[in-house]
């Protein structure tokens, strides 16, 4: 090959592997799928072909009170199915790590919940936190694709059954509250194409970038199954299977697994995140979305249609299906469904090559169920997990394959193994050329709304290994409290475990097959040869002199280079002229290898490349900074967890490691770096890389520019184990009767009473006998009696009066100690119990004579109906009388009316006041519009006051 036509060779490649600005790169992926509460778990079970189906589990419903397993005579409210994929703990959430009061929390649909997770987690896999996206201008999208909502559904059923639950499952809110948290301006939607949903919400999410509405996007899908009515409905339209296995494209297929799940995707146009240095797991090449119009029934799907929308996403992607060498379908392992889908799949190929069975296919319904409006970003994530292992993993139930279909006649093939996913070789004029492993995914929704999706891995050129990553590293972690921190450091022991397991093989094993390693070494070379060049590897022969492939001085310094970083070895471009060949390369450093044993890490440990280096960066830039922090300098991953693994045994000497409290010890710091000259005197320790300062000063919770640790080379930000979120039940229990009606054995009797309506008592009391504070006239005093511990909120009390005159009791939302013939307590009393100090109820207007509360036992007021007797001035019981003073009189020291304000904070959050930090923002604690005006009106009924709603957010802490 003459240098002229090999220079236009050169140029075309390069015209060809020019990054399109319509391409969108997967910088981050995570999701929860059945039996499967991490991607490692998923793939694991994936690769080993499990079965995620279970039966239903006794914390949705019982599924043998609705189990009817003739299928024919399915009766009203029951399923002839008790099978389906579930993922655990939906029931669980950690409402204050997003400003969200559990009070708040436990009416919200779980898949909002749920989703807030995953996107939090999401980010931190991209190595993103909120400080990234405000140099982003907060111009992210937010897409997913939710359809089910029997969370609303179980509220209704519980409300009409007598129990007050305003659960709601608002699809908007899934996205809206992810735009919200994260303060993202850019779309935000919620899409329901039924089980196309998520696949349609990637689509829209990659159209939007391209038009410029946002810079990145999140896209993904979320699915629970929480009401017995869902199976219901699906059973009367025959749609679920009639055993626990979903077979797509395998015989005796009589319909779907219904399924849980959540995932999501993080999206950027590929040239940028090429340019930020993002991971890149995959790139969307191209996708599209159309409608099945009208069939001869409403949810027979259209082959003609599926395959009009096949051509169109191989249009946009500009793709040969021919090299696509996999197709994740929809597969929902239906009689009808199959056979339609794989015709419009031929239909697609067809029009473009006439091979047969070169494409393997698959889906992973068979494994986890169909997850409804999750289902597409399931199939996403089978396919990323694939492209990153090298493997096709094996589709189930489909030893014997449908015979509705003929597969030898099609370009496809089951794939029922596991096996290596190889590049497809494809020879074009004459000649072999490899492409990168391609697949299509389908997704189809009842009733025809369609999309599908052509992804392509992702060949990063040969990123130069970081030399410091031999240096000492300083390593960062973080939470919102000790338990959490310890949660963290379990999950990073356990994300480093397997790498240090393969490190100890390898050191028994000092030698690595001489033949084995001299065909890794050859692999290498020509890939990073190929990409210096910009030609196929497949053009390269590994004997032939480098003057042949056009390689000059310029060419022979890079590959130099690339050498060294990668094997941590000195070949110089003079040196190369020793070895005038790749295969001489080669020679010389596997003989290098071999004699210097551990000189080249890279092969010494194949399976795995983590990076120190990496590691420290991602959690360094990749990590939002919380309050409890710790901080060491190691020297190696086996440091790290030796280190981690001293401190969670208790140990308090460890080298170099450093542990602080944010709120602790930063007021002290910043103290002593105050000023302009405090923050030179930071740079400089960061510029001159004191680790040991710089883990001193960050526990202590001063701000570090990470950036000027890494001048010249940034290391990659890598997927680690994210948060570790607290695990707070945030569920309202049907088994229990929380606004329970008054029975007559609670009220006293009493002669000549009459019945007045009051206001609703939100008051948390302790059983005691506490008199009311007195009118100005000091009338007479009745008693309020309640037989069973009960708590009284958003009901209305009830009193009853001596006189025929109907009053108006005012509202009674104060906190109350009552005890029985006990004076309140002084202001620096110590409260008994959870609840607070004595606080006296304000006068009636038109002074009635007084009511006296009294209760049998411990208890707390809410959400019951109180009812106030009111004795005739002749039938007055009161055993002792109080002196007669004001609220404020009483607890006048600014410490008690801090507990108080605390306590009513505690009482509209459904919290602990121990949990409720003094200096935290309400609207951090979960105050909105809403509670802030419960909130004022408590108080003001506490003090006596008259507060407006503003005034809360002028003074927006306990403590202000």
């Amino acid at each position: 090959m003459d240098n002229k036509r090999k220079f236009l060779v050169q140029l075309i490649e390069k015209l060809k592997n020019q990054v399109s600005d319509r391409e969108i790169a997967i910088i981050g992926v995570t999701g929860r799928y059945p039996q499967a509460n991490t991607l490692e778990d998923f793939w694991d079970n994936l690769k080993n072909g499990q079965n995620g189906i279970s039966e239903i589990p006794p914390d949705r419903w019982n599924w043998q009170e609705y189990y009817d397993e003739n299928a024919t005579q399915t009766q009203i409210g029951q399923s002839y199915s008790k099978w389906g994929g579930f993922i655990a703990d939906v029931d669980k959430f950690d409402p204050l790590f997003f400003n969200i009061s559990p009070r708040e929390a436990k009416i919200m649909d779980p898949q909002e919940r749920l989703f807030l997770e995953t996107v939090w987690a999401l980010f931190e896999d991209a190595g993103y936190t909120r400080q990234t996206l405000v140099q982003l201008n907060h111009q992210v999208g937010t897409f997913v694709g939710v359809m089910n909502n029997g969370y609303e559904w179980l509220g209704a059923e519980a409300t009409a059954k007598g129990q007050i639950t305003p659960t709601y499952s608002a699809f908007w809110s899934i996205a809206n509250r992810v735009s919200y948290y994260f303060n993202l301006t850019g779309p935000s939607l919620a899409i329901d194409t039924a089980c196309s949903s998520s696949l349609t919400a990637i689509h829209l999410a990659c159209d939007s970038l391209k038009k410029g509405e946002c810079q990145i996007a999140i896209a993904g899908g979320v699915n629970l199954i929480l009401h017995p009515m869902h199976y219901y409905r699906l059973c009367l339209m025959n749609m679920l299977a009639s055993d626990d296995q979903c077979k797509s494209f395998g015989e005796g297929a009589d319909g779907f697994i219904d399924g849980e799940g959540v995932g999501a995707v993080l999206l950027k146009p590929l040239n940028r995140a090429i340019e930020n240095g993002d991971t890149i797991y995959a790139v969307i090449k191209g996708s599209s979305i159309n409608a099945g119009g009208k069939t001869s029934g409403y949810t027979v799907p259209n082959p003609n249609a599926q395959a009009e929308l096949i051509k169109a996403a191989l249009k946009n992607a500009k793709i040969d299906p021919r090299t696509i060498s996999y197709v994740e379908a929809h597969g929902t392992g239906t009689s009808l469904g199959d056979p339609i889908e794989i015709s419009g799949l031929m239909k697609a190929y067809q029009a473009h090559t006439r091979e047969t069975q070169y494409c393997s296919i698959g889906s992973v319904k068979s494994n986890i169920g169909h997850l409804e409006s999750a289902a597409g970003i399931a199939g996403l994530t089978k396919v990323l997990l694939s492209m990153k292992h090298r493997q096709l993993v094996p589709s189930l139930h489909s030893e014997r394959l449908n015979p509705h279909i003929n597969f030898k006649e099609s370009p496809f093939y089951v794939q029922q193994t596991l096996a290596e996913w190889k590049q497809p070789v494809i020879k074009e004029n004459g000649e072999e050329r490899r492409y990168p492993r391609r697949a299509g995914i389908s997704s189809f929704g009842a009733g025809g709304a369609n999309a599908h999706l052509i992804l392509e891995e992702y060949e990063p050129p040969l990123a130069k290994a970081e030399i410091a990553n031999q240096e000492f590293q300083l390593i960062v972690l973080s939470a919102k409290n000790e338990e959490r921190l310890h949660a963290y450091i379990h999950k990073i022991i356990d994300f480093l475990n397997p790498v240090l397991a393969f490190d100890i093989i390898g050191d028994v094993e000092t030698t690595v097959d001489e033949v084995d390693l001299f065909r890794q070494i050859q692999s290498d070379l020509l890939k990073i040869a190929s990409v210096i060049l910009n030609v196929s590897d497949l053009d390269i022969d590994l004997d032939e002199a480098f003057s042949e492939y056009g390689f000059d001085t310029v060419s022979l310094t890079e590959l130099s280079h690339q050498l060294n970083d990668k094997y941590f070895v000195s070949i110089t471009p003079a040196l190369l002229s020793e070895y005038p060949s790749l295969a001489a390369v080669a020679q010389y450093l596997c003989d290098n290898s071999q004699d210097q044993a551990g000189s080249i890490p890279a092969l010494k440990n194949p399976k795995t490349n983590l990076s120190l280096a990496s590691l420290a960066y991602t959690l360094q830039m990749g990590r939002e900074a919380m309050e409890e922090r710790l901080a060491m300098v190691v020297s190696s991953v086996g440091d790290l967890k030796d280190k981690l693994s001293q401190y969670v045994q208790g140990q308090t000497e460890i080298d170099d490691f450093y542990r602080g409290n944010v709120s602790i010890r930063l007021a002290q710091s910043e103290f002593l770096i105050e000023g302009e000259e405090g923050k030179d005197f930071v740079k400089s320790i960061v510029k001159n890389k004191k680790l040991t300062k710089l883990a001193q000063l960050w526990v202590s919770g001063i701000d570090i520019d990470w950036q000027l640790l890494y001048p010249n080379h940034k290391p990659q930000r890598i997927s680690l184990p994210t948060y570790p979120f607290e695990r707070r039940r945030c569920w309202f229990d049907l088994s229990q009767q929380h606004h329970e009606r008054l029975e007559k054995s609670t009220i006293i009797s009493y002669q000549s009473r009459h019945v007045t309506k009051a206001h609703g008592i939100n008051t948390p009391i302790e059983a005691m006998s506490t008199p009311l504070p007195a009118a100005d006239d000091k009338p007479k005093r009745s008693k309020l009696v309640l037989k069973k511990p009960t708590r009284l909120a958003e009901y209305q009390a009830v009193e009853l009066h001596s006189s025929r005159q109907a009053t108006d009791a005012q509202k009674i939302n104060t906190p109350i100690e009552v005890m029985s013939t006990t004076p309140l307590p002084a202001a620096d009393a110590k409260p008994k119990g959870p609840n607070m100090s004595t606080t006296p109820l304000p006068a009636a207007d038109d002074k009635p004579k007084r009511p006296k509360l009294v209760l049998k036992k411990p208890t707390g007021l809410a959400e019951y109906q109180a009812v106030e007797l009111h004795s005739s001035p002749e039938q007055e019981i009161v055993e002792t009388s109080i002196p007669q003073k004001s609220f404020v009189d009483v607890a006048t020291s600014k410490h008690q009316i801090k507990k108080t304000v605390k306590f009513q904070l505690a009482e509209v959050l459904c919290l602990d006041s121990s949990e409720i930090d003094d200096k935290k923002s309400l609207s951090d604690l979960g105050v909105d519009s809403i509670l802030g005006v419960e909130l004022v009106k408590k108080l003001n009924e506490a003090f006596q006051i008259n507060m407006k709603v503003t005034q809360l957010y002028d003074n927006s802490t306990v403590e202000k």
